[in-house]
């Protein structure tokens, strides 16, 4: 790409389709029943468990350092993992509201490196190691055993920084931990395994408030991710079932 420039690109790509399968999708044959039990789900109650999956963090740096200062954008790419609880009140055959919070561990780190004028340079890491978060989440039942949902609430982002910057002369360093408060917000699909036990996909995007992480350095970080979980959920299937039986 030119005299001393590299290049080594990658992209990271979320997509949804449209297709048409052919041979009568969701006609079912008359002497076909439905699983047993498939009438029966019924959502409310409280949930716990467990989930894993990656993201991608996003933040707009600006350093100082020696009479330098630079203002860029910085990412970086991790794996999490997190355990959840709510609860869910099913007020429809189709339709249910709830809430729901998580805590999350997640190895999401970014670094950046600063040349100053005169030989000097700064160097800047960000890692952010844990996360928590607290929603509201509403759903739709386009059948009994199969939730879509959107959920958005508060959450809180710990980011531990280090910067150090090698000036003429001079060598200095610093390191801290900071929380950061923002918002996310996210779709997610939830289905029935057996029993009371679910499964869930789910995307989430989280955005920071800006916030200093060091003596000249400031950071507003957002971040997005994809995980997979697996929960139980008490008493489902156990009570009445809101759907009605046919005429």
């Amino acid at each position: 790409m030119g005299t001393g420039i590299g290049l080594n690109p990658s992209n990271h790509a979320i997509r949804a389709g449209l297709s048409y399968r052919f041979g009568g999708l969701g006609m079912a044959s008359s002497n076909e029943q439905a699983p047993p039990g498939a009438t029966n789900v019924n959502w409310t109650g409280i949930y716990g468990g467990v989930a894993a999956g990656a993201g991608m963090g996003f933040g707009r740096v600006n350093a100082a350092a020696g009479g330098a200062s630079a203002g860029f954008d910085s990412g970086g790419q991790g794996l999490l993992g997190s355990v959840f609880a709510g609860a869910d009140y099913q007020f429809s055959p189709y339709a249910l509201v709830g809430v729901m919070g998580d805590f999350t561990w997640t190895g999401i780190q970014a670094s950046s490196s600063i040349m100053a004028p005169g030989g000097g340079s700064a160097f800047l890491s960000a890692e952010a190691n844990r996360q928590w978060s607290v929603m509201g989440r509403v759903g739709y039942l386009p059948v009994p055993s199969t939730l879509l949902y959107a959920a958005a609430g508060y959450t809180q982002l710990n980011v531990h920084a280090t910067a150090s910057a090698v000036l003429p002369g001079s060598m200095l360093f610093a390191s801290s931990d900071t929380a950061l408060s923002g918002f996310t917000v996210g779709p997610g699909i939830e289905t029935v395994i057996t029993g009371g036990w679910t499964t869930r996909l789910e995307y989430r995007f989280s955005q920071f408030e800006q916030k200093d992480l060091g003596v000249g350095v400031n950071m507003q970080p957002s971040n997005h991710t994809i995980r997979a979980g697996l929960s139980y959920k008490f008493g489902m299937g156990s009570g009445t079932s809101l759907a009605q039986a046919p005429d």
